[in-house]
């Protein structure tokens, strides 16, 4: 036994995700159960190939968290890998972590951070010419859209980028969030969140 019923993917089609609340608690998250249902039907009941995907996710999340930190603390420290390679350890070990790691249940925490962190390593590459701008905003927006249907707590998202941006980039210079990309993820967020 674990802690997830299954009997709901067997029961529902893969659009009724898209179109309706996708449980009985009234969570709005397609991306996340329309992937666990994808992930159903190549593991069947076995709940040991989704612990597996749970514990691959939070590692690739320790990854891109480790590349972020870097690439935001190469302002402040010439030497930038110790810090954030101690700071990715303790994220990584946190007991805050671990219910969302071993517990099948905590997909769309893990799901809505991957997406969350590779937007956030998106918006921090800096593009080479205006198409290749353009490119990564679309990108950008996609992968944040992703987030946001992944889990409702991902709304919060734009406002820590808001907050990273003036607390790091601008103290040093260097802007990467326009006003108008800021007043986008605020309003995307919101928007949403009406839905």
């Amino acid at each position: 036994a674990d802690d997830f019923g299954f009997e709901e993917y067997v029961k529902r089609p893969v659009s009724f995700y898209w179109t309706s609340p996708n449980d009985n608690e009234g969570h709005f998250r397609p991306v996340a159960y329309s992937t666990k249902y994808f992930l159903y039907d190549a593991f069947g009941e076995n709940p040991a190939g989704l612990h597996w995907i749970n514990f691959i996710l939070h590692i690739a999340n320790c990854a891109l968290l480790f590349f972020i930190l870097r690439r935001v603390l190469q302002r402040i420290a010439e030497n930038s890998t110790f810090i954030p390679l101690l700071l990715t350890i303790l994220f990584q070990i946190h007991p805050s972590s671990v219910q969302n790691v071993l517990w099948v249940s905590g997909f769309s925490d893990l799901f809505s951070l991957f997406w969350f962190l590779l937007s956030f390593l998106m918006l921090l590459h800096r593009p080479g010419d205006k198409n290749q701008s353009k490119i990564q905003a679309m990108v950008y927006w996609l992968l944040l859209t992703l987030s946001f249907l992944s889990k409702e707590s991902a709304l919060a998202f734009p406002i820590v980028l808001v907050i990273v941006h003036y607390m790091v980039f601008l103290c040093f210079g260097e802007k990467i969030l326009s006003r108008r990309h800021m007043l986008i993820g605020v309003s995307t967020a919101l928007g949403v969140s009406a839905l």
